[in-house]
C-alpha cells in the first residue's frame, strides 16, 4: 500500500547552525517539511535548507551560487543528508515495491522545465543517524514531467528536430527492485511543432 504524507508548508525560515564552535556557517531552511516515523518509533523531519555565510557587519548571505542542502532533523538532532543544486524542493514517501520497506523521493527543480527527482532508502530498523541511503541514479526530465504508475516511475524528455518540425519525445520506465532502479523500457513518439502564434485562430 503506498504511503503518501501531508506536507505542511513553512511560511518562515529559521536557522539553524552547522557547528556550534563556528558561527560564520548557518544552515537557513526553507519550503516544506515532511515528517516521517519510522518503524522503531524514530521521528525524523526533513527540509531544504541553504547555506549563508556570516560577512563583517554580521549578517548572513547566500553565496552567488547558492549552496542548498537536505536537512533531517533525526530525534531533533540535525544531520545534514545530501547536497543538491536546485530550487522548489518537494518529498512523497512511497513503499515502491510493496515490501514494507519505504522510499523518500526528493524532487526539486534545476532549471525553468528541468525536474530532477533522487530517491533515499529509509531504513527502518537502523540505529545510527544515517537512516536515509541514496539509490543511484537521479532521475531526470526536461518536461518537468516524472511520476509513478504502479511500481514503476516514468521520466519524460524531449529532442526537438533538426528541421525544426517538431520533436523526439522519450519515455523511460524504471523500476526498484528494492536495491536499484533498473531501466525496463523506453518509447520514442515524434510530436509535431506547436503553429505559430500567427496561424491560430486563422480561417482555411
Amino acid at each position: 500500500m503506498k504511503n503518501h504524507y501531508l506536507l505542511g508548508l513553512l511560511c518562515l525560515c529559521f536557522s539553524i547552525d552547522l557547528n556550534a564552535e563556528d558561527e560564520t556557517l548557518r544552515v537557513s531552511l526553507i519550503g516544506e517539511r515532511l515528517q516521517v516515523k519510522t518503524a522503531k518509533g524514530t521521528d525524523i523531519s526533513l527540509q531544504a535548507g541553504l547555506l549563508m555565510h556570516r560577512k563583517a557587519d554580521g549578517q548572513y548571505y547566500q553565496n552567488e551560487f547558492p549552496e542548498t542542502y537536505l536537512v533531517a532533523f533525526i530525534d531533533g538532532r540535525p544531520s545534514i543528508i545530501d547536497r543538491f543544486v536546485g530550487f522548489k524542493p518537494s518529498y512523497e514517501v512511497r513503499d515502491l515495491n510493496s515490501d514494507g520497506s519505504r522510499e523518500l523521493f526528493f524532487y526539486f527543480h534545476t532549471g525553468a522545465h528541468q525536474y530532477v527527482l533522487k530517491i533515499f532508502k529509509i531504513n527502518e530498523g537502523s540505529v545510527v543517524v544515517e537512516r536515509l541511503t541514496p539509490i543511484m541514479p537521479m532521475l531526470y526530465s526536461d518536461m518537468g514531467s516524472i511520476k509513478c504508475v504502479g511500481s514503476d516511475i516514468l521520466t519524460k524528455n524531449q529532442e526537438p528536430l533538426s528541421d525544426g518540425s517538431g520533436a523526439i519525445i522519450t519515455t523511460d520506465r524504471y523500476r526498484f527492485d528494492g536495491t536499484a532502479l533498473k531501466l525496463i523500457d523506453t518509447q520514442r513518439e515524434k510530436v509535431a511543432a506547436p503553429a505559430p502564434d500567427h496561424a491560430k485562430g486563422k480561417k482555411p
